[in-house]
């Protein structure tokens, strides 16, 4: 699969807006009026030829506003203003939208499988003659290669400030959580249809409508697991809460550090900045249905009992590695990340790295993130399964992905409201995955049920889409303030998860200072969590590097220890070696010497008897005798050496 729709990826966009172009057709021909005699004469009046599709019109490269703001206004036929300036709408727009309109992509977008899948399908849609759409004539307009997405909005942002439009652009893409921002310079397309976002997951809608915006793409936020290593230990994921999560991390931590394994952590992530704040959606959804801000009337709604537990919870997960603390440490992920990074993320991502290293039970990251992994050749068989929370069972997870919108200053709304549609169709959704080859994860729910899909996209991420709980981020809901509520929220937590503030003081601070950002009044709560002391037990990251340096030191000390000992349990061995030959030779010079005295004694003893040479030798020998019978060897003479030697042993 190709990370086409990651989070905030801009080649995103490349697959899931392609795969409606004969739905569309075939769904409105029955209806649609077809184009009068006069509005056909009058496009070709004033283009003096009949409409050009986009074989004809080959695709052009975007060179910014500065270079395109002297355009001249294309001509067709004009629609109705009102009072403000703004197009009134028109509800027969599938028929009645001809002329020219400009989409506005990325030039990764636009040579990405999907963009390709686009192309393809605008020459199509433009050679047939249903609902007009032979007097279509889509340019699709891509920025320069290596220009960001955060240049993008730029331009489109300077664009709207200044009311321009003509020769611009008409149909722009929109990544999630910028909707809000941009939201004063698209049109209201609800207004133009209001069964536009039927067929549309409603959760998707919910985070990624806003009334502007059509969703082309979806990415949501996910868990991926080990599964060599929760087998290993006889388990089986995916987990169904935060009591499986804790169930499995501590039995495994356990083991594992039992031998000196201290690298692995239960569950690695995304913690900081804009992901920190889509996570803290996800826990607060998954306990009560909490929130960081109302959806529904937009209040700032985090200081709550609710919150205050289950983001205490979180926070005890770092006292025993669950979640290590030095995860809040990891550089931002970039919010909008180059396709380079986006190749390179099992390797650039700390958090998919320590989890592709083995270092980490489970990873909290995006449904995008999948066709990587799957292309990564990990070590170990790794699973998916969605974000859980404190309440059993319930699938959570933080919407993303990209939509299309109509920028309010175009200069041909109505064709413009119309190719939009068209491109967040079902048929071209379907047909980016499925003939386009792009990994694009559609936003229509029925495409969820497609075996043809769920084999381009996985059908673990088929069915952790159908069921799933949307966590809605407040991007939608705050409007162009997300960005500064993002960075309040996110940088509160991190500091809460690194000291000692509580959690009711971090709750405060937040709340107080998202008032302010939003210019609202407090709402008096009161929050009382069990326990009633609260605050983590979570050491300082001062004091977690001196643990680290403690444990290093204790590590080293018992191998010295070892080794000491050992060279000792050596030296001992040795020692009894040396003392055996010591012994030996010792035992050897004793009977020499004895042996020395035992002929010195003898010798005496023969010149003692010189005298006696009158004696008989029978004699000597009777003399002898009892000597020899001594020894214990009857007829053998007595030698006092046998008798030393058997006293010495």
């Amino acid at each position: 699969m190709t990370r086409l729709s990651f989070r905030h990826c801009p080649l995103a966009l490349c697959a899931a807006c392609a795969a409606a172009s004969s739905s569309l057709a075939a769904a409105v021909s029955s209806t649609a009026p077809a184009v009068t005699a006069n509005l056909q004469h009058q496009y070709q009046h004033q283009h003096n030829t009949a409409p050009q599709n986009l074989a004809s019109s080959p695709t052009k490269t975007y060179s910014l506003l500065s270079s395109s703001k002297t355009a001249p206004t294309p001509a067709w036929v004009t629609p109705t203003y009102d009072s403000q300036g703004f197009p009134v709408p028109d509800r027969s727009y599938n028929s009645s939208g001809i002329g020219p309109v400009t989409v506005l992509l990325l030039n990764e977008q636009l040579t990405s499988a999907y963009g390709s899948f686009v192309a393809k399908s605008v020459k199509t849609l433009q050679s047939t003659t249903v609902n007009n759409n032979n007097y279509l004539n889509i340019n699709l307009k891509a920025f320069p290669a290596g220009t960001s997405y955060s240049d993008y909005l730029a331009e489109v942002r300077s664009a709207c400030d200044q009311k321009l439009g003509a020769g611009l652009f008409d149909v722009l893409m929109l990544e999630a959580t910028v909707l809000g921002d941009l939201s004063d310079c698209l049109l209201d397309l609800s207004q133009w249809d209001t069964n536009i976002t039927r067929g549309f997951s409603s959760g998707i809608i919910a985070n990624s409508f806003v009334n502007v915006s059509l969703p082309t793409q979806a990415d949501l936020g996910v868990i991926y697991y080990n599964i060599d290593l929760l087998e290993q230990y006889g388990l089986e994921g995916p987990p169904s809460s935060f009591d499986d999560i804790e169930a499995m991390a501590t039995k495994i931590l356990t083991s594992v550090r039992a031998g000196d394994n201290f690298a692995l952590s239960g569950i690695t992530a995304q913690f900081a900045g804009e992901y920190l704040t889509a996570q803290a959606a996800e826990w607060l959804r998954g306990y009560n249905h909490s929130q960081i801000i109302n959806s529904e009337n937009g209040f700032v709604a985090i200081e709550t009992n609710a919150a205050a537990q289950v983001i205490q919870r979180i926070s005890e997960w770092t006292t025993t590695n669950i979640v290590d603390p030095n995860d809040f440490l990891n550089a931002e992920w970039p919010q909008f990340p180059d396709p380079d990074q986006i190749a390179t993320i099992v390797t650039s991502d700390p958090s998919v790295s320590r989890f592709a290293a083995e270092n980490s039970v489970f990873l909290r990251h995006w449904a995008s993130t999948f066709p990587m992994l799957s292309s990564a050749g990990l070590a170990f068989d790794w699973g998916v399964g969605p974000v859980v929370g404190w309440d059993a069972n319930l699938n959570i997870g933080a919407v993303g992905g990209w939509g299309v919108g109509v920028y309010k200053y175009s200069s041909n709304p109505v064709a413009a409201v119309k190719v939009a549609a068209w491109l967040s169709g079902q048929e071209m959704q379907r047909g980016a995955v499925v003939a386009g080859g792009a990994k694009a994860i559609p936003t229509r729910v029925d495409l969820y049920s497609d075996p043809a899909v769920c084999r381009g996209i996985g059908q673990d991420l088929c069915h952790i889409f159908l069921n799933a709980t949307p966590a809605l981020r407040p991007s939608s809901v705050v409007g162009h303030h997300y960005k500064n509520v993002s960075k309040i929220v996110s940088s509160e937590l991190a500091t809460f998860f690194l000291t000692e503030e509580t959690v009711i003081d971090a709750l405060s601070a937040i709340t107080t200072s998202l008032l302010k950002e939003l210019n609202q009044t407090r709402v008096n709560n009161t929050i009382t969590i069990d326990p009633s002391a609260v605050g983590k037990k979570i050491p300082s990251h001062l004091q977690i590097q001196l643990l680290g340096l403690c444990a290093v030191i204790l590590i080293t000390c018992t191998t010295i220890y070892l080794i000491k000992r050992k060279q000792i349990d050596d030296s001992i061995k040795q020692a009894g070696k040396n003392l055996k030959t010591i012994a030996s030779a010792a035992k050897q010079e004793v009977i020499m010497k004895t042996q020395k005295r035992a002929d010195l004694d003898y010798g005496a003893n023969e010149f003692t008897h010189l005298d006696e040479d009158a004696e008989p030798d029978d004699s000597v020998s009777s003399k002898r005798a009892p000597l020899a019978r001594k020894g214990g060897n009857p007829g053998r003479a007595y030698s006092i050496v046998d008798a030393e030697k058997d006293d010495f042993i």
